[in-house]
């Protein structure tokens, strides 16, 4: 787990857990109520974890590539899924991006996520 900059240490914590444990299991161990990021595939049960979107945003869930790129790639090999297929072709330009970027410091990966990725 991560409590992010500025808000004292960093803290991570990993867990597996079955899908039938995964939505009372991933948080134990933590000290008092989380709040902060988890980094998680798409199974719903996650979403359990980040509660009520109007909580004030105590856990932000933010999804694995890999599984949101999956679903894309499903609608596009299955037949005409034009925007599926855009997806795809947006996700590879966003690869090819990491695979520049890979070694460097954080500063310089995000000047050159920001630079050649703007938001379209």
């Amino acid at each position: 787990m991560t409590t992010g900059p500025g808000a004292g240490p960093t803290r991570r914590r990993w867990s597996t857990a079955t899908p039938r444990a995964a939505g009372r299991s991933t948080t134990t161990g933590c000290s008092g109520p989380y709040r902060g990021i988890l980094q998680c595939d798409g199974y719903a049960t996650y979403k359990k974890l980040a509660g009520p979107k109007d909580d004030g945003g105590a856990v932000t869930l933010v999804f694995c590539w890999s599984h949101v790129r999956r679903g894309f790639y499903d609608l596009a090999k299955a037949g005409a899924a034009p925007i599926a297929t855009e997806a795809l072709t947006r996700i590879a330009a966003l690869y090819r991006i990491e695979a520049e970027v890979r070694g460097k410091t954080a500063a310089d990966r995000l000047a050159a996520r920001q630079a050649k990725s703007p938001a379209s």
